[in-house]
């Protein structure tokens, strides 16, 4: 969810891996939900809410500012939620996530992706202190 920069990197991660059937995306800015939709052969949703119901998980790729309400939105409907850093613009809205996630049992997991680099994989075993 969401086409732009980080959300073209997330779908061109999701659609190589076999083990994800990927639906689908959306984004304000329709021409690029439907670029992306063309490129993989997935459904173009008309905005993020009608999605539920048709996904197990979402990775979610769209401003700070909304992280709060796209995500919350997904998990209160018990789906799991992979989304971009930072959780949200605010600590608060960023514990209520947790909470949220928490109380529904429903993964939240922040896409701290660079973890994974091979170069920094490389010089972690390198590092003592």
């Amino acid at each position: 969810m969401g086409c732009g920069h980080m959300g073209k990197f997330h779908a061109s991660k999701l659609a190589a891996e076999s083990s994800v059937d990927f639906v689908g995306c959306t984004d304000v800015d329709l021409s690029k939900s439907a670029g992306l939709a063309l490129e993989y052969n997935i459904t173009d949703f008309a905005d993020f809410e009608s999605m539920h119901g048709q996904v197990d998980a979402v990775s979610i790729a769209v401003p700070t500012i909304n992280h709060f309400d796209v995500a919350s939105r997904f998990l209160e409907a018990g789906v799991a939620v992979l989304l971009e850093k930072p959780i949200s613009h605010d600590i608060e809205s960023a514990e209520n996530l947790v909470t949220l996630s928490e109380s529904k049992n429903v993964i939240l997991q922040i896409g701290h992706s660079e973890r994974f680099n091979p170069a920094f994989l490389a010089i972690q075993k390198g590092i003592s202190d």
